[in-house]
């Protein structure tokens, strides 16, 4: 428990450090994060994607304060989603 909490740690720093260095930091955000819905979601307008509680989803870039584009791993569905719906996976 302790190791695993000083790994996650060092994780944490590490990542935080590569960003700094970065210039396009959602690409590198894009790159090491999954996220999983915590939440569902029904899609409002077709640019948007459905999401269900425990959904995987990928590629997933924040595009405007409080939305982001990712694709649902369980449908293929690419599109627009709350980002507080979702959490990175660990």
């Amino acid at each position: 428990m302790i190791l695993s909490k000083a790994l996650d740690n060092l994780l944490k720093c590490l990542i935080s450090h590569v960003l700094s260095r970065v210039q396009d930091k959602h690409s590198i955000i894009r790159t090491l994060f999954q996220f999983v819905a915590v939440y569902e979601y029904d899609a409002a307008d077709e640019d948007e994607v459905t999401i269900k509680e425990g959904d995987i989803i990928i590629n997933a870039e924040i595009v405007a304060e409080g939305w982001m584009v990712g694709t649902n791993s369980r449908t293929g569905h690419t599109g627009m989603m709350p980002s507080n719906y979702v959490e990175p996976q660990s």
